[in-house]
């Protein structure tokens, strides 16, 4: 037990230095609309109608608390992204010693980039399932339903693609068992997400009118051809040494458990103008799973396991990150938004400012 934790704080510190030092967390394009549109739904009077939305929860659970200034708001997001990453490096701590390399994947680039999307929520919320389903053989059907339904109503049409891919990553035998508890519990929560948006009176774009939009499919289409390695690439990150060699030296790997899942993964970000970001999130569970099939792998020598995992960290900082929206780039495209750090530092500057007083 206290190694689990040494490891999980372990991989949270690890998990700052990447998401702070490296890449830097940004808040999502036009985050202060984002709050007009919670300042509309604490007043009981939303008239935006020109925005999308897949994840009604990301506006009711800020109106809930009643977070009417801007920078509360940026700070509540901020904090609700660090509690769903340590959530993160609990559920990895069953990957071992390796689990440290789950981090060294594309979705951490996303959860990181994109914050107001509760990226980093859906990643927990997909581990717990997966964790439950591949894990505990299905043992606990109530924490199977109830993450289901979180997941679902956290973000629909990403919950869809990460379900269907953790039922290719689930033994035969649990497959119809899995169907019957997810399939209805999805459905369910689309139905709760699809009412959730009429209780705040959402009347904009849901995903499929979005798709339905001028362009937008043959748009995502034409994104993917131009840039589908660097899209590839981007899911995986250094991680991508780590798939080679498994899939190469692990004979015991059914490749349908990963080559399925990342041609789902694949199909998804086909239909999203953000390309990297679905792509590498839905490749969640097969990264998962590949860390885990990597440690069945029997090296001759520990200088050769050691130097495939420096070679992934090296990929990470030489290569560095390919991320596709739009076109390929190595940093955020949200670099306009308000800046998390500056405003820690106000708030600090605040708080010890009326200390001294």
């Amino acid at each position: 037990m206290q190694i689990k934790w040494k490891r999980i704080f372990t991989n949270f510190l690890l998990a700052q230095v990447i998401t702070n030092g490296i890449y830097g967390f940004t808040f999502v394009q036009n985050i202060s609309g984002r709050h007009n549109i919670i300042l509309q739904i604490i007043n009981g009077s939303l008239n935006i109608k020109d925005f999308s939305i897949d994840s009604p929860l990301n506006y009711l659970i800020p109106a809930y608390f009643g977070l009417q200034n801007l920078d509360y708001y940026l700070l509540f997001t901020f904090i609700i992204t660090q509690i769903s990453l340590f959530i993160i490096c609990v559920f990895i701590s069953a990957l071992g010693k390796n689990s440290y390399l789950f981090f060294f994947g594309g979705w951490l680039v996303s959860a990181t980039w994109y914050m107001g999307y509760a990226d980093m929520l859906t990643v927990a919320l997909s581990l717990l399932i997966l964790n439950e389903v591949v894990n505990n053989k299905g043992g606990n059907l109530y924490k199977i339903i109830f993450f289901c339904l979180l997941l679902t109503i956290n973000h629909s049409a990403l919950a869809l693609g990460l379900l269907l891919i953790i039922f290719f990553l689930n033994e035969d035998r649990y497959k119809l068992n899995y169907l019957k508890i997810t399939f209805p519990t999805y459905v369910l929560g689309f139905l709760i997400n699809q009412q959730l948006k009429s209780y705040i009176g959402f009347s904009g774009r849901g995903r499929f009118r979005f798709l339905l939009n001028d362009g937008v499919v043959s748009d995502s289409l034409e994104i993917i051809t131009n840039n589908f390695l660097a899209v590839f690439y981007s899911g995986f990150l250094g991680l991508i040494i780590i798939f080679i060699i498994t899939t190469l030296l692990n004979k015991s790997i059914a490749y349908n458990k990963i080559y399925v899942p990342i041609l789902i993964s694949i199909i998804f970000s086909c239909i999203a103008l953000d390309t990297s970001r679905i792509f590498s999130i839905l490749l969640v569970p097969t990264i998962f799973l590949i860390i885990k099939e990597y440690e069945n792998i029997n090296f001759k020598n520990t200088l050769s396991s050691t130097a495939v995992l420096i070679s992934v960290v090296g990929v990470n900082l030489i290569v560095g990150v390919r991320h596709v929206y739009g076109f390929s780039r190595n940093r955020s495209p949200f670099i306009d938004e308000p800046n998390i750090y500056e405003l820690i530092i106000k708030f600090l500057n605040s708080i010890f400012a009326n200390i001294l007083v």
